[in-house]
């Protein structure tokens, strides 16, 4: 994180937790979006990319990365950071053959008008994918460490059943003492 903030202009939390860890970590954020909820609808993270998109095509912000957690295992966890906007594709666009069929026809005001809307729709889906991967990861880590204080409470129980059962024997042993000299006693 801490090359990010001299590698970015801006630096953009989606949750106040992002934010909060970032300033843990010394790097000022510049302004943080409403988080994304633990069921990752696709309303909530496509208001996310949206604003990413817009901001992109108004030209504020000329490159949108995104760093979040990704999952490997229940017990790890490694940041990451992937490349948003600009797309980048593998493919290079190249014309098609004269003889190739031309597809199904596709109704739509200009090819820009489709291309946008493929792109946000990418853009949304992507997006998507890398919340739902950042959530998987924080979820493992809440699951491990549940599984560990549970580990460490029922070994607490343990113990404060181990000491009740000392203590009631030795109850128990000194009334009999007790009783046994009473009865002698007498």
């Amino acid at each position: 994180l801490a090359e990010a903030r001299g590698r970015y202009d801006r630096i953009v939390a989606v949750g106040e937790r992002i934010a909060k860890y970032a300033l843990e970590e010394g790097i000022k954020v510049d302004e943080t979006l409403p988080g994304v909820p633990d069921s990752v609808a696709r309303e909530d993270t496509g208001a996310v990319s949206d604003r990413a998109i817009d901001e992109f095509q108004n030209g504020d912000w000329r490159e949108v990365d995104i760093l979040y957690s990704q999952f490997s295992s229940l017990t790890v966890q490694t940041p990451d950071i992937d490349q948003f906007l600009p797309y980048a594709f593998t493919s290079e666009d190249t014309e098609p053959a004269e003889d190739a069929p031309l597809g199904l026809p596709i109704f739509s005001p200009s090819k820009d008008g489709v291309a946008e809307n493929l792109l946000k729709r990418y853009a949304a889906l992507f997006f998507h994918s890398i919340a739902s991967e950042a959530k998987l990861s924080e979820f493992a880590a809440r699951t491990v460490a549940m599984e560990n204080a549970g580990a460490k409470a029922q070994e607490q129980m343990d113990k404060a059943r181990l000491q009740y059962f000392k203590e009631r024997r030795r109850d128990f042993s000194q009334k009999q003492i007790e009783s046994f000299f009473a009865h002698r006693s007498l």
